[in-house]
């Protein structure tokens, strides 16, 4: 993209844009074809803030506890707001939730994975065991040994483990500025060292 001259940029766009925090000095020099020189000039010159970032992420929360709910979303920002940063930061916030939505149906499709794979553990399940004999390739079907339903059973739970977090953090259950004393404790359990138990 061949660079604008300095007198066309849209340096309102690029201020507006620098204070949600969204995007690094490269990455806006990118976006409106400048410098990344120029924009620190004018974050020096005109003592740019990025004072808009936290205000997007609560409007992201605000607006995924909103939708989750199909409550209608009140106003994004405070009465002393004015327009122009209600619309900045509520176009940062749509930007965000459309990402969170994308991990949600990931994690869902990994949710329904682990389900399909405890059933096939919890039910009889079996390898294939071919071998060469006399000439003649033989096949078998032989069930799992314990140790090897224990494996199986441990790497489920470490897949278990790791949804769980993104889950969390997908629904915004591990953000620092909540309290989580509210919330019960999940104890965690060796499914493997149980099976290997009941052998």
């Amino acid at each position: 993209m061949a660079k604008k001259s300095r007198y066309n940029h849209d340096w309102q766009a690029i201020e507006a844009e620098y204070r949600t925090n969204q995007f690094s000095d490269a990455e806006l020099a990118r976006r409106h074809g400048c410098s990344r020189g120029a924009i620190q000039k004018r974050v020096k010159k005109f003592g740019w803030t990025r004072d808009l970032s936290r205000a997007v992420a609560q409007a992201s929360k605000a607006k995924l506890i909103a939708e989750d709910a199909k409550l209608v979303a009140g106003e994004v920002a405070g009465s002393n707001v004015r327009e122009r940063n209600r619309e900045t930061i509520e176009q940062a916030a749509e930007r965000r939730v459309a990402v969170v939505r994308l991990h949600r149906n990931d994690i869902q499709i990994l949710r329904e994975l682990e389900a399909k794979l405890l059933k096939e553990l919890l039910g009889e399940p079996t390898k294939l065991y071919i071998t060469q004999y006399k000439g003649k390739i033989v096949s078998k079907e032989l069930s799992l040994t314990a140790a090897e339903r224990s494996q199986a059973a441990n790497n489920l739970a470490n897949v278990q483990h790791k949804r769980i977090q993104l889950e969390r953090q997908s629904f915004n259950l591990n953000d620092k500025g909540d309290d989580d004393d509210g919330l019960p404790t999940v104890e965690t359990h060796d499914p493997g060292r149980e099976l290997e138990e009941s052998e």
